[in-house]
C-alpha cells in the first residue's frame, strides 16, 4: 500500500476498493483536558478514519508530509475482504 506520514506524526495508508462506502470514523477516544483546552467543542478525538468519494486527505509534496512506501501514481487496488 502507499504509505505517507503527516506534519502531526500520523500516517495515511493509501488503497483502491471496488466498493466504495463513505468516510467513517474507526478508532476514537474522548479528548483529554489538555486537547480541550486548545479546542474547546472537541469532545471526540479521532485515531483512524477513512476516505471516500468526496474525502479528501493532503499528502506530499506538501511541505511537512513525506512518502515512506509506494508512490500516488501506482495506489493498489484491495478486495473489500481485504480492506
Amino acid at each position: 500500500l502507499v504509505k505517507a506520514q503527516s506534519r502531526s506524526g500520523g500516517y495515511h495508508v493509501c488503497y483502491r476498493c471496488s466498493e466504495i462506502e463513505t468516510n467513517q470514523a474507526l478508532a476514537r477516544r474522548p479528548t483529554t483536558k489538555e486537547e480541550r483546552a486548545i479546542h474547546p467543542k472537541q469532545k471526540v478525538k479521532v485515531l483512524i478514519e477513512t476516505r471516500a468519494e468526496g474525502g479528501y486527505i493532503v499528502v506530499p509534496p506538501t511541505s511537512g508530509y513525506m512518502l515512506l512506501q509506494h508512490d500516488f501514481t501506482d495506489i493498489p487496488i484491495i478486495s473489500p475482504a481485504e480492506r
